[in-house]
């Protein structure tokens, strides 16, 4: 690998208004002691209606190397993260989310990886601080997902790196709801799992509520559809079958 690749850290915002300038001290701070690293910061403002977005213009004013994007409207998580995966100019991307509960250590960790060859690497949560009910529907929702896509980790991802020819890749994916995990999955190229323990939230309110995640999880069943009928077809066979022999017995 030559000296001075870019690395884009694209960073989906939603009324994060009091975490993102720590967030962009912290980045640049990381890139320090990269010296190899270019380093292009691209916010992607998902029509906040806090100070999330005059933030994001201060920082650019004074910082060439940060860019952003800005929806006219709030659109989801995983609509930001699309657009800016396509618009980033990366030799890789690293993916993250504007709360600070990523460690920010994993960044130099998944530079590493890219750098011994590996395309995709997939940072996930080893536990979780959410309410009992969301553990519960991010259990059930997950169990059925690794029925289909067993390589998604248990409670899935959303911190990730993808080289260039995996973002080429998932840029090519036309769809009208994504599943941002499973198109992640999906990508060829050597991958990698790094487990990590989310740090807790010092700032701010978490907005990835239940409504969220039940629509999002509607567009992933969606997604597989096909895979979950059979799945459907098969538990009613099973099911049929138990109460056929206990009525024979």
């Amino acid at each position: 690998m030559s000296s001075m690749k870019t690395v884009s850290i694209v960073v989906p915002v939603f009324r994060n208004e009091a975490t993102l300038e720590t967030l962009y001290q912290n980045v640049t701070n990381v890139f320090i002691g990269l010296p190899k690293f270019q380093l292009e910061l691209l916010f992607v403002d998902d029509g906040s209606d806090d100070g999330s977005l005059e933030i994001i213009h201060q920082i650019s004013e004074r910082d060439s190397r940060v860019r952003y994007l800005s929806f006219d409207k709030n659109y989801g998580q995983v609509a930001a993260i699309v657009a800016g995966l396509r618009h980033c100019i990366g030799d890789a991307s690293v993916v993250m989310s504007a709360d600070l509960q990523d460690p920010i250590n994993k960044i130099e960790e998944m530079i590493e990886c890219w750098k011994a060859g590996v395309s995709i690497v997939i940072c996930y949560r080893t536990a979780r601080e959410d309410k009992w009910i969301d553990r519960v529907f991010s259990f059930i929702f997950y169990s059925l997902i690794k029925l289909i896509y067993y390589e998604i980790p248990s409670g899935g991802f959303d911190y990730f790196l993808l080289d260039r020819l995996a973002i080429d890749q998932f840029n090519t994916i036309k769809k009208p709801r994504r599943f941002l995990q499973g198109d992640v999955i999906k990508l060829k190229g050597m991958k990698i799992f790094i487990p990590y323990k989310r740090l807790s939230r010092e700032a701010g309110k978490s907005q990835w509520t239940f409504k969220r995640k039940c629509i999002y999880a509607l567009n992933a069943l969606s997604y597989f559809k096909i895979y979950l009928l059979k799945l459907f077809l098969f538990l009613l066979f099973i099911i049929y079958s138990i109460f056929y022999f206990k009525r024979t017995i």
